[in-house]
């Protein structure tokens, strides 16, 4: 039986049959262990790589959230920085370049309610400066029409030739349809104005040539010894009239002729516009030069009879002493 049931397992000694099985069957267990901890280990690998795989995604997402959050920012910051300066430095210089070269009507600057920062404060200083500008017209162009009518008056001696060409003068300057200079005049009924110069004139029943002090609005500037603005002219007074008809003029304004508190004459204009400031101003200054011209031609002409009158006298005298010498011898 020995022979039949061992077998050999080395020099020596003698293997049985359940020996060998249970070999075999550990032998196959320690496979199953091997295989099952290499199935483990490669699942760990394979759940390590791909925890590796989502780790890098992770990153890499982070990354581009971070790239493109940072973009965001700078974005936003360049738009505010725009806003607060008002608008893109490029743009802003295009308009301060503008502005150096005398250009005011800048068509950026219109939109007010849209304009922030710098942008806005250019607005502001675009404004300031147009207003200066107009300013400035303004008063260069009182300056040369006031010297030029000046000029003009000094040349002429006769009072009414003077009035007429002031009125004639000052009429389309100022946009009157109507105009008119009345001069104080001593009679024996007292002081009173009488009509020297017109522009437009119509004759009506209304519409006088002569006014006492303190009549109607000419005689009440006199009387007040200031300018009268009238707004809302009745309708039997002025009318300007054309060849196409006539109407109501909007304003009329009468300013005093003075030479210090001696009121002179009146100034009447009458238009279909509201007078400007600079326009009143001419007139104003006009009306007081009027006032020193008419007293020195005045005087002049006083002063041409006195000397006429004593020349007569003087040939009076001659001539009578003549005679009586003819009449001694």
């Amino acid at each position: 039986r020995r022979e039949a049931g061992a077998a050999v397992s080395g020099p020596g000694h003698l293997v049985s049959g359940a020996d060998v099985e249970l070999g075999h069957r550990l032998r196959d267990q320690v496979d199953a262990l091997v295989a099952g901890e290499q199935d483990r280990l490669g699942q760990a690998l394979t759940a390590a790589r791909t925890r590796a795989a989502m780790a890098a995604d992770v990153v890499i997402i982070g990354t581009l959230l971070i790239g493109l959050i940072g973009l965001v920012v700078v974005i936003l910051t360049i738009r505010l920085i725009a806003r607060q300066i008002g608008g893109e430095p490029t743009d802003i210089a295009a308009i301060t370049q503008q502005v150096a070269n005398g250009r005011l009507e800048i068509e950026a600057l219109q939109d007010r309610e849209n304009l922030t920062g710098i942008l806005e404060g250019v607005a502001r200083m675009v404004d300031s400066l147009r207003s200066q500008a107009i300013e400035n017209d303004q008063q260069n162009w009182l300056k040369t029409e006031l010297n030029r009518i000046l000029r003009s008056m000094q040349k002429i001696r006769d009072l009414p030739e003077l009035c007429q060409h002031v009125v004639s003068e000052l009429a389309p300057l100022v946009g009157a349809g109507h105009a008119a200079i009345f001069l104080t005049r001593d009679d024996e009924a007292g002081r009173h104005l009488v009509l020297f110069g017109s522009y437009g004139f119509t004759e009506r029943r209304s519409v006088s040539r002569r006014y006492e002090i303190g009549q109607g609005l000419v005689g009440q500037c006199a009387f007040e010894r200031r300018p009268i603005l009238l707004t809302r002219v009745p309708d039997n007074y002025i009318h300007i009239s054309s060849g196409l008809g006539e109407s109501l003029p909007l304003n009329i304004l009468t300013l005093p002729c003075m030479l210090e508190s001696e009121v002179l004459g009146v100034m009447e204009f009458a238009s279909f516009q509201s007078f400007s400031e600079i326009q009143t101003e001419l007139l104003n200054q006009v009306a007081a030069n009027l006032g020193v011209l008419t007293t020195n031609i005045e005087s002049a002409r006083r002063t041409e009879e006195l000397l006429e009158e004593s020349r007569r006298l003087s040939e009076q005298s001659r001539k009578q002493a003549e005679a009586l010498q003819v009449a001694n011898t």
